[in-house]
């Protein structure tokens, strides 16, 4: 979609991105030198598993930095002891006080040959430390396993697939029956034979309580399920009857097929009654994921809702296939936007050859002064002054230090991805990616618009607040400034207009904050929010406020202004089609612009892109084989997050290698009358396309002009 498809600036610390909640009691700590806690299974026994734990150092200190301190010297392996039906105790000994750790965690079956499965807690979810990171005498880490039960599958088509049609994420459409059919793919857990489809805007949640298992957050449809029923495929699942994703999500009347009060088209009976606010379809329509699973009942129909005997039903995440960014049939030719002058800056990428698999790096979100242990530093402060850096560490600044960073066939813990379970296949980690970005705009954009709100004194309550978050989502997600970047800093001051026209084109917008900006203006509301973002972003790492984790790639940036020729049309979009080094992107274009004082009338918009590479070849390494802990038989190990991200990167350092002309277009987009200037010029600035010594290495030249083709592809160069 548009910059927030395909974002390998924070696909590349993907290993590193996991928001989920602390779990810990902050009142309650390991002894020094420690980390203890507990293990809460739900959806198997405590006797029916063999939980192992891994401790790595955050960092790996050299001899000459820690002499006698084996706490930092290698990694711990423990297992777990089981204290009741499903709770477990732990405790690593001999870590370095104050140190930080990441935790792994594996489950085995503890006896074989039984009737239970191989694995009785196989497909778990670990939740519990913020980054899979603990510290040594610090706060308990209580751990929290759930199994997942039974498995569900969306047809993808032979178009998307790689080996299969079936896959745990899809897309649909709007424009067609063929384009809106869903079809889904049951496979139960031994035993059980109905259950309860459920389609929902928000994500399932991860804690079935009797209400909200039910009667989830978001819910759009509910449809009784039994297994006689349905097509039965042989290999114990079942298929559905086709959905109609226009009969599923259906917005207010007046935004149904129009074509221009709403970012797409829908072909609906205009007495169908809503689903969606125009708000949520708007979003829909721009890659927010609607999310379906299916709720096992048991035989007198009573939903399967006791998560700790049942464990968490199957899910698959959805997203609209726009966000997937797919080429748009030929648009109207109605006229509606131009780029005066035609000419737009590129600048970027930049491409570090660390984070490895043997280095970690972060980078500062505001300034931070570094002082040795026992002069009021931190552990963490110690890691970067052993590695060279002294004194303040400004805000901006990337620093990096060698770690421990395989995974050893541990799980980590708190790494909850949208789509579960398994090596993700490239159109399932493209689909995951468009998701859980929304998701993390959505809950970084929910504090920022309350606590902004606060922080200016205007009065909004919460049909108010709904308003900005919208507008602050849009806008977030369509200019690629999610709060997961590496260089959120600098890519918020070039998007911030374009975001603030989002936030004033929403419609619902009450009078308090209109008045407000009219004095103030929208750019000065809009700043707040994303200043309110940018004190939310944390490291997960006890006690480090200051940092997030670093990825190693900057995006590059395509900046441009339109101007809008007819006014008094509504929102439209530009599509970039991508090339062999970006992928595909569309932008939608605010209904209103703003002037340099934040306020609407002004006939030109100020865009900043951020574009984001091109994946689609991209495989995930091959898991490996390991033997230890006395195992007869090697364990099959799929690769981590750290893996992973290395991979990811690499080869999209090999693409900048090979394409170093690649044609750069844009184009109108279908469901809405665009046209713009024939030919843009294209500035290309600091194209930074690898580093081989640590440092960037600049290719291209500043103000150098290449011709560029809205209509017909030609190239540019960066050498």
């Amino acid at each position: 979609m548009y910059a927030s498809t395909l974002r390998i600036a924070h696909l590349a610390v993907a290993a590193l991105l996991f928001i989920t909640s602390l779990m810990t009691h902050a009142e309650e700590l390991s002894p020094p030198g420690m980390i203890s806690g507990t293990i809460m299974l739900n959806g198997c026994r405590a006797d029916e598993v063999d939980i192992q734990l891994r401790a790595a150092p955050l960092a790996r200190i050299g001899s000459d930095d820690a002499a006698g301190d084996p706490g930092l010297h290698r990694s711990f392996v423990i297992r777990a002891t089981p204290i009741s039906d499903h709770v477990l105790a732990f405790d690593f000994a001999g870590l370095t006080d104050q140190a930080a750790y990441r935790i792994g965690i594996k489950a085995s079956p503890r006896a074989r040959g039984t009737l239970y499965p191989p694995n009785p807690c196989s497909r778990m979810i670990w939740e519990g430390l913020s980054a899979s990171v603990a510290m040594a005498g610090g706060a308990r880490a209580d751990i929290t396993g759930t199994r997942v039960a039974g498995a569900l599958a969306v047809f993808t088509g032979s178009a998307r697939a790689v080996s299969d049609s079936w896959a745990r994420a899809g897309v649909f459409g709007f424009s067609g029956e063929s384009d809106a059919r869903i079809r889904l793919r049951w496979t139960p857990e031994h035993g059980v034979t109905s259950g309860i489809l459920q389609i929902a805007l928000q994500p399932f949640g991860r804690r079935m309580e009797r209400e909200s298992c039910s009667d989830p957050e978001g819910l759009l449809l509910a449809q009784p399920l039994h297994a006689s029923d349905l097509l039965q495929l042989g290999d114990g699942s079942f298929e559905l009857p086709p959905l109609d994703a226009r009969e599923v999500i259906v917005p207010p009347p007046g935004s149904r097929t129009d074509g221009r009060e709403s970012a797409i088209a829908q072909d609906v009976p205009e007495q169908m009654p809503p689903t969606v606010t125009a708000s949520e379809f708007e979003m829909i329509a721009l890659g927010r994921p609607v999310y379906a699973r299916i709720l096992p009942m048991d035989d007198d129909a009573t939903p399967r809702c006791d998560m700790q005997t049942h464990a968490l039903p199957p899910w698959i995440v959805l997203v609209h296939e726009n966000a997937l960014a797919d080429p748009p049939a030929q648009p109207p030719p109605t006229d509606q936007l131009e780029i005066p002058g035609g000419v737009a800056v590129l600048t970027g990428p930049v491409v570090y050859n660390r984070p490895n698999e043997t280095w970690m790096c972060m980078r500062a979100t505001r300034s931070h002064m570094l002082f040795p242990l026992g002069f009021g530093g931190t552990q963490f402060d110690q890691y970067a002054i052993n590695y060279g850096y002294q004194g303040e560490i400004q805000a901006g600044k990337r620093f990096c230090w060698p770690t421990n960073t395989d995974s050893g066939g541990f799980d980590p813990i708190g790494a909850i991805s949208e789509v579960f379970g398994g090596i993700l296949t490239p159109f399932e980690w493209l689909v995951n990616n468009v998701a859980g970005l929304w998701q993390e705009i959505q809950s970084y954009a929910v504090n920022a618009v309350a606590q902004g709100i606060t922080q200016l004194g205007i009065n909004c309550d919460n049909d108010c607040k709904s308003v900005l978050r919208t507008g602050l989502q849009i806008g977030m997600a369509a200019a690629g400034i999610p709060p997961s970047i590496p260089n959120f800093e600098q890519l918020k001051q070039q998007g911030l207009d374009y975001v603030a026209a989002q936030i004033a084109s929403q419609t619902g917008i009450p009078d308090t904050v209109t008045s407000w900006a009219v004095t103030n203006g929208y750019k000065a509301l809009s700043q707040e929010f994303l200043d309110q973002i940018s004190d939310a972003r944390v490291s997960g790492i006890p006690g480090v406020d200051w940092a997030v984790w670093d990825g190693g790639i900057e995006p590059a940036t395509l900046a441009l202004t339109v101007k809008r020729t007819q006014l008094g049309l509504l929102p439209g979009a530009l599509r970039f089609p991508g090339n062999a080094v970006f992928a595909a992107q569309n932008v939608p274009i605010p209904k209103i612009f703003l002037d340099a004082a934040g306020q609407p009338g002004a006939d030109t918009l100020q865009l900043s892109i951020s574009l984001m590479p091109n994946l689609g070849g991209w495989k995930e390494p091959d898991p490996i084989y390991l033997t230890g802990f006395g195992a007869s038989t090697p364990t099959k190990v799929y690769p981590d997050h750290q893996a992973v991200a290395d991979s990811q990167k690499d080869y999209w350092k090999s693409l900048l290698k090979q394409n170093l002309c690649v044609p750069m277009r844009l184009e109108r987009m279908v469901f809405l009358p665009i046209a713009v200037n024939p030919v843009v010029w294209v500035w290309v600035k600091e194209g930074v396309f690898a580093d081989f010594g640590g440092a960037p290495m600049i290719v291209g030249t500043t103000a150098t002009p290449v011709s560029v083709s809205l209509h017909t592809a030609s190239s540019w160069c960066a050498a």
